[in-house]
């Protein structure tokens, strides 16, 4: 087996855990999106009361963003920093790398030393990043039920 198919096969398994992370990420977005516009619609005669009392709609906007977004944001921290610990407490921060040469049409090991793993700064916060602009994204979404709740009719519609 040459090195070259070694490398390959990491680097699928890596992009396979990246596109697995990326349908969790959509996933918990869409049930986020849920969950947002389901919290506006049940206090929808809150807010039209607060609207109708004068209480600016993006007010209720910021409201309504911080309520969702504010828990998130250590939540992912610690998620990212969590996972970054553990597999570093399981695998460590050094492996055995092995120098190869071909020896009469064979892969043979001629030294090996010990390498530092470095942790993937960029790459963590491309996701930590990326997670949390999305689900900036998705509950801005979530606020486009915010004017329709924000309905002083709603006052007068049953609970």
């Amino acid at each position: 087996m040459s090195t070259n198919h070694s490398h390959d096969f990491y680097a699928s398994t890596f992009d396979l855990i990246a596109l697995a992370l990326a349908i969790a990420v959509v996933i918990a977005a869409a049930g986020l999106l849920v969950n947002a516009a389901e919290g506006i619609v049940s206090r929808r005669r809150t807010y039209a009361a607060l609207v109708a009392a004068g209480t600016p709609r993006p007010v209720l906007a910021r409201a309504a963003l911080a309520e969702t977004l504010l828990p998130l944001i250590p939540g992912v921290v610690l998620a990212a920093a969590t996972g970054i610990l553990a597999a570093r407490g399981v695998f460590g921060t050094r492996v055995q790398h092995f120098d190869t040469a071909i020896v009469d049409d064979r892969q043979v090991n001629v030294a090996s030393r010990m390498v530092d793993v470095p942790v993937p700064w960029t790459q963590l916060a491309i996701l930590v990043g990326g997670s949390l602009a999305v689900m900036l994204l998705t509950t801005a979404a979530g606020l486009l039920f915010l004017r329709s709740a924000t309905d002083p009719n709603e006052l007068r519609t049953p609970a």
